[in-house]
């Protein structure tokens, strides 16, 4: 069953998210590479790995989007639910009631008033995933900002490169204006985009090492019970270091309640 939040602000901030990656995707393959190497062995390369990644983002970005984050039950199961992550946090931890939603909510839990119910380990909501990060989805928000910071390393690579090599007369490039104009537009999106993921990546790594959300960090409430890197690492991807850690599969999620209309 897919996770659905229905945010007129959310669904504008994901369609201009992806916007920007397939336009990046068809400036650089049609209005750079090809233009600029025509259909040689290293376009093709470049091509691919650039379309690589671009799969990635989008597929990181979809995961993270239609999976849900961690809703808690509304009923028989809250109890047991509560229980469980109150056994996992330090012992004078105490448990919190949520007027809304009429529940006893468990350690890192918060009420999203944009979904409207509450989030286990939620850190924050995100338009441009249009959901709440929290505890089943915040490794595929983490892959969709490595990749996004990928993409956009890449694209200004490869438009610098361009600029140099046709800085030389002896290469013959004969580019057209707008594919200046598009790569030009393309750099600046790339280079603010880039700095923007990079610094949301701290701020997620922070949280993680420290096993705390971004909303109990702005709460100044106590993290949890200390842990090495690693520990932390596995329980947001879902497991020990693998290809997985890279991929947007899905992590096992023992909530059986989905979004309520």
């Amino acid at each position: 069953v897919l996770f659905r939040s229905v945010d007129v602000c959310g669904i504008f901030c994901a369609s201009f998210g992806w916007a920007i990656v397939l336009g990046a995707d068809f400036i650089i393959c049609f209005q750079t590479i090809i233009p600029w190497l025509g259909f040689s062995s290293l376009s093709v390369f470049l091509i691919g790995v650039f379309n690589t990644l671009v799969f990635l983002t989008i597929s990181s970005h979809i995961v993270a989007m239609t999976t849900n984050p961690g809703t808690i039950p509304r009923g028989d199961e809250t109890q047991q639910l509560v229980e469980m992550e109150e056994a996992r946090s330090e012992p004078n931890t105490t448990k919190n009631f949520c007027k809304r939603c009429n529940i006893d909510r468990p350690p890192k839990a918060h009420h999203c008033s944009t979904c409207q119910r509450c989030i286990l380990k939620m850190d924050h909501h995100c338009p441009w995933v249009n959901n709440c990060v929290g505890a089943y989805n915040q490794k595929h928000f983490l892959l969709f900002l490595f990749y996004v910071g990928l993409d956009s390393l890449f694209c200004m690579i490869v438009l610098v490169c361009r600029v140099i090599s046709c800085a030389n007369p002896n290469n013959g490039c004969n580019s057209e204006a707008s594919e200046w104009l598009y790569g030009m537009c393309l750099f600046f999106f790339a280079l603010i985009f880039g700095l923007f993921v990079s610094i949301m990546m701290c701020d997620q790594m922070s949280c993680i090492l420290n096993n705390t959300t971004g909303i109990d960090m702005l709460k100044e409430v106590n993290p949890g019970p200390k842990r090495t890197a690693m520990e932390n690492l596995q329980e947001v991807f879902g497991g020990p270091l693998s290809i997985y850690w890279f991929l947007p599969t899905r992590l096992k999620n023992p909530l059986t309640d989905v979004y309520s209309r």
